[in-house]
């Protein structure tokens, strides 16, 4: 497959009002569970300090159930709330790609494919979305595509690949 992929390549049928509030509902539920997973110091997950850098820390907790490794970062941004809610910017196909210029070397294409809650004046970042991205993998590896199920509110996205 040759990425970029042609702007019509995806034709995604309407969902129905059902399934539009299934999406959404599942999106909050990520959001709430991944804002309690992220809890640093006294959370439901024991993270431990991997790495320390000036300004980025990154930690590391394993989910000994599943058999899974869990990392997260912390970053200081300087700017207002609205600055940094304008650089996250991911409710159109030309928003996400430029959100992930700058933050995702590794993506090689981008689409918004469903979007629930476009955004408005009083609120840009509780829209929630299903988006598509191909990301470039290490070599010997083939490139990974998913569909993700998006939700930025609380100032984070929340992903769910399938």
């Amino acid at each position: 497959m040759k990425f970029p992929l042609p702007i019509d390549y995806f034709q995604c049928p309407t969902l129905s009002v059902g399934e539009t509030n299934k999406f959404k509902a599942q999106a909050k539920d990520n959001v709430t569970s991944l804002v309690s997973t992220a809890v640093l110091r006294g959370g439901s997950v024991a993270w431990v300090l991997l790495s320390d850098e000036t300004e980025l820390k990154i930690y590391k907790a394993t989910d000994r159930l599943r058999g899974l490794s869990m990392y997260i970062s912390r970053s200081t941004v300087v700017g207002t709330l609205d600055e940094v809610v304008d650089v996250f910017q991911t409710h159109t196909t030309e928003l996400i790609k430029d959100c992930k210029r700058r933050v995702g070397k590794d993506l090689l294409d981008v689409a918004t494919l469903y979007d629930f809650n476009p955004p408005h004046e009083t609120s840009t970042i509780n829209n929630v979305g299903i988006i598509y991205a191909a990301m470039k993998s290490p070599p010997f590896v083939a490139d990974r595509d998913s569909v993700m199920l998006e939700c930025p509110s609380w100032s984070g996205c929340v992903l769910m690949t399938g």
